[in-house]
């Protein structure tokens, strides 16, 4: 480490790096996971075609975009009332199964991503997939979601509370992967004086993504969605649309937790005692 003053890396610029880095690494991951991701959404898709609800609002067109109509004729308001009756229960359950998978889903790709890019960071620390290691770090996630929650309770500023609590802990995936112990309150420390900046370049490097992901389906989806947005082959296409916006967002901010947490430690030297047999350059 250079005597004096640390210049900051950029870690918009870092995170792209490390992504085309490791892109031979991840690109099969993303296969696999928005296959996955599509599969649930089309899965979801068709199950809630073949309700009852659906089936009545397609015997009955006139009502969609206008409800006023069931106030006008009370036997049609009836009928209504006994389908969404009957199709509640069923709604519920493939919402819940769909909610469960995807946070199953979500919860095994984002820590395999950490993984990974954990691995290319620090080449020599060895670093295992294990059940054990996997269930410590989902709960470490888990918990610094959860502690700041209470500042919800508070109209409006609470919002942004809760906002900077979760900012300053971006690290505590990376760290729960080293299992240091004090996750959170490592997290918070090494972020604290940094937590504008992981917001904005974090806001910047989604924002990039988003934009490329709609550029390069646009064309393709304006082709299949003319055919109307209730085609199957509209479903399978935003299905597999979605699985891969959500497959990629894993893998971004995965890779940029990981550059965040290896750039400031780098910037933090004085601050905590780095992980052993670690080479951390930038």
């Amino acid at each position: 480490m250079v005597d004096g003053a640390i210049k900051k890396t950029s870690l918009f610029k870092e995170t792209f790096v490390t992504l085309k880095a490791t892109a031979s690494e991840w690109w099969p991951w993303m296969l696999v996971f928005g296959l996955f991701f599509g599969i649930l959404q089309v899965e979801f898709s068709w199950l809630s075609a073949r309700s009852p609800f659906m089936q009545f609002m397609h015997q009955h067109p006139e009502l969609q975009g206008h409800p006023e109509v069931l106030k006008k004729n009370k036997e049609l308001m009836q009928q209504y009332m006994t389908v969404v009756g009957a199709s509640l229960p069923d709604f519920l359950g493939y919402m819940s199964l769909y909610v469960l998978g995807t946070l199953v889903l979500e919860a095994v790709a984002f820590y395999i991503m950490t993984v990974m890019q954990m691995r290319f960071a620090f080449p020599a620390t060895t670093i295992e997939y294990s059940v054990r290691n996997f269930f410590y770090w989902f709960g470490k996630v888990l918990w610094k979601y959860i502690r700041p929650v209470l500042w919800v309770l508070l109209p409006i500023i609470g919002m942004f509370f809760y906002l900077r609590s979760t900012i300053h802990y971006t690290l505590v995936g990376p760290l729960a992967i080293l299992r240091k112990g004090d996750e959170l309150k490592t997290s918070w420390a090494m972020a604290e004086g940094n937590w504008w900046r992981i917001f904005g370049n974090e806001f910047a490097v989604i924002l990039c993504l988003m934009l490329i992901v709609i550029c390069v389906s646009l064309v393709p989806g304006v082709l299949v969605l003319a055919g109307g947005t209730e085609s199957k082959a509209a479903q399978i296409f935003m299905g597999i649309w979605q699985g891969a916006f959500v497959s990629l967002g894993v893998i971004t901010s995965t890779t940029y937790a990981t550059v965040a947490y290896r750039v400031l430690l780098v910037e933090n030297q004085s601050k905590m005692t780095p992980p052993t047999q670690e080479e951390v350059v930038l």
